[in-house]
Parts: C-alpha cells; sequence; structure tokens
C-alpha cells in the first residue's frame, strides 16, 4: 500500500536523523555539558493539490472524485503532517490520497539536528466495473537556522534527497546549507554546500571545524504525479543537517594571529604585518585578508578593507602598522622589513609594483593623526 510506502519513507528518513543524535556518546560529561549551539529557528511553506477519481469503466463517467488541497505556512515552529483521505473519511473507495510533511529543529548539548520531509502519494485501485486515477503537486520551502556560539569540531553529515519512492512521479529540489553567514557578502565562509537536482547528495564531514555564527539550511522543492491509472505513485523530497559529537576547537592559527582562542578585528588589524594563508590556498593575498574579516563578520565584529589597501578600514590608526595601537618608529621598521620582502600589503596603492610611491603612501599614513 502506497500509504505503508509513505510512512515507513518518512520513518527511515526520521529514524536516520534520530539515529544520529542517539548514538552520540556522553563526550562532553567532562566538560560541563558546555553548550554549543543555540537559538534553533524554523519556518516553513507548503503547499499541495491532490485529485482523485473513481471512474465507470461502462461509460468512462466520474463517478466520484477528492479535491484536496493544503497551504500551510509557519515562523518560528516546526510541522508535523501525517494524513490520509479515503473512503472512511469521505474519499472515493478506489483512491487513497495521503500526504506527510516533517520541518523540525532541536539542539542539544551533544548535537543539532535539522530536518525537513516533504510527501504527497496515492494508491489507484480498481474493481471489475470501475477504475481510478490519481493527480497532485506539491511546492515547498523552508529556512532552519542555528547558531554556533564558540569555535567548535563536530561530525557534520548533510544530505539533499529528491525522489520518487514508488512510480509514476516527478520530484525537483534546491539546497543549500551555510555557515557561519557573512553578513555582508551573504555566503557561508566555511561552509557552503548547495544542490539542484532530482536525485540526492549526501556529504558526511567528519571533524568539521565550525566558527562561531549562524549557519542555514535552505530548501526549496516541488514533486507531482503522472496522471497514469491503477498505479501508485509517491513524491518525496528531504534536506537535513546534523552536527554531532561537538568538542571545542581552537581557531587555526592562521586566522587567530594574537593566538587568543578567538578570530577578531585585532587578528585581521595584524594580517598586514603577519600575513597569512588564511584561506588555505597555497596562496598568500589580498583574499586571505578578506577570509578573515568574513569570519570576524560572522562572529559579530565590524571588519571591512572596503579599499582593497590591504588594512582593515577599522584598525586605530593608518600608520600603526604592526598593529600595538602605537604609532612609533617600530611601524617604520615593521613596513620597510614588509616593503623589502615584497609582500601583498606593502603595496599600498595596489598597482602591483613596490616602490617609492609605496613608501610615501606609508609616510603619508604615518604622519596622520589618529
Amino acid at each position: 500500500m502506497l500509504t505503508d510506502c509513505i510512512h515507513a519513507g518518512i520513518a527511515r528518513l526520521g529514524a536516520l536523523s534520530a539515529l544520529v543524535l542517539l548514538s552520540v556518546p556522553g563526550i562532553l560529561a567532562t566538560e560541563g555539558r558546555a553548550q554549543f549551539f543555540a537559538d534553533v529557528f524554523v519556518s516553513y511553506e507548503w503547499h499541495a493539490a491532490q485529485l482523485g477519481q473513481t471512474i465507470s469503466n461502462g461509460n468512462s463517467s466520474v463517478t466520484c472524485s477528492i479535491p484536496w488541497l493544503s497551504d500551510r505556512a509557519a515562523e518560528g515552529e516546526g510541522l508535523l503532517l501525517d494524513e490520509t483521505v479515503n473512503f472512511d473519511n469521505g474519499g472515493c473507495p478506489s483512491v487513497v490520497l495521503s500526504r506527510g510533511a516533517s520541518y523540525s529543529g532541536t539542539a542539544t548539548p551533544t548535537g543539532v539536528s535539522l530536518l525537513a520531509t516533504s510527501a504527497i502519494g496515492a494508491t489507484a485501485d480498481f474493481t471489475i466495473d470501475q477504475h481510478s486515477r490519481a493527480s497532485g503537486n506539491m511546492t515547498h520551502r523552508q529556512t532552519m537556522r542555528f547558531r554556533v556560539l564558540t569555535w567548535t569540531r563536530g561530525d557534520l553529515l548533510v544530505r539533499f534527497i529528491a525522489d520518487h519512492a514508488c512510480e509514476n512521479a516527478l520530484t525537483s529540489l534546491d539546497g543549500r546549507f551555510r555557515g557561519p553567514i557573512d553578513p555582508l557578502t551573504g555566503v557561508g565562509v566555511l561552509v557552503d554546500i548547495s544542490y539542484a537536482g532530482s536525485s540526492r547528495l549526501v556529504q558526511n564531514r567528519p571533524g568539521t571545524v565550525l566558527a562561531p555564527g549562524v549557519y542555514e539550511l535552505n530548501l526549496e522543492g516541488s514533486g507531482e504525479f503522472l496522471d497514469v491509472a491503477l498505479r501508485n505513485y509517491l513524491a518525496r523530497t528531504l534536506g537535513g543537517a546534523d552536527v554531532t559529537a561537538p568538542q571545542a576547537a581552537s581557531p587555526p592559527l592562521e586566522v587567530d594571529l594574537d593566538q587568543d582562542g578567538w578570530v577578531g578585528l585585532s587578528d585581521a588589524c595584524l594580517w598586514p604585518t603577519e600575513p597569512t594563508d588564511a584561506n588555505g590556498d597555497g596562496q598568500t593575498n589580498q583574499a586571505d585578508l578578506e577570509f578573515i574579516l568574513a569570519v570576524v563578520r560572522a562572529g559579530g565584529e565590524e571588519a571591512t578593507d572596503l579599499d582593497s589597501d590591504g588594512h582593515p578600514d577599522q584598525c586605530r590608526c593608518p600608520g600603526d602598522w604592526n598593529g600595538d595601537a602605537l604609532v612609533n618608529f617600530f611601524d617604520v621598521q615593521a613596513y620597510l622589513a614588509a616593503f623589502s620582502a615584497r609582500l601583498p600589503a606593502a603595496d599600498l596603492n595596489g598597482d602591483g609594483v613596490h616602490n617609492f610611491f609605496d613608501i610615501q603612501d606609508f609616510l603619508n599614513r604615518f604622519s596622520a593623526a589618529c
């Protein structure tokens, strides 16, 4: 029966998320059950239009029709939907329409789980003198969000699935999981996984480092039946993200330049004099500073380099080259060392060469008041 197919499918998908959480050992007992995740938020839109009909074989007349519409939306709360329409509750005797959805987000001291499933289905049966048809479509959109409170290392499982578990259905799904979200660019600083298709993407990333900030799962999907007589149907989509086994982590030294266990504006201000390959692409250039700035913004501080001169706009003084909050001989010494080493940050006018004009630019900054 299709109802069994839907229930079994949703149960399997839900069980996967539950299994991941239930299998986590009590690893945080020695850490006082530290809180790594907070502020789980779920919002959704769900729309479905299904139709079942029983048709006479004798004269092809429609003897019974079930129009079944649904529109649901909510902010800040989940959805659990498991419904059927059949002969017992006002439908036709030879067709059963089914639908189910589960949108939820939970956070515990040992993990966070975000899950979204959507499914519509039908079973069309027949007797000697009649046959049945069923058709339907659904569209849905979900946003699920949570916050990472401190630098954390955990096991990340992200999955996007769009399939037809029984027969004669079409599905599609656009999904994205990202974070921490840079409020300036809207991209995920450390995690940015996207998917579009009608099959599945599953990524398992053990030991993923998560920086403080907001993480978000976005889903937009659809499913429909093909209107074929005497068939079972199920259109199903799923998107989920699980982070389990969290442990406190230290940010990489390439971004935590002052080694205080946090990535903030002070690290961005140090980068011009202590350049690192912050984004791990094998090169040291302006993109590394932009990466540090994005991490800083995701953590809640204002940090920009709008003129792309290799110095964050919020650093205390233009002439404070070494970031010690003082403007003195040591800044001149540090700049000349960077200039001699042809470091990208020392090319102050951004013309691709290191020459007198860069030194002149630095002396102007050095002379300027804070």
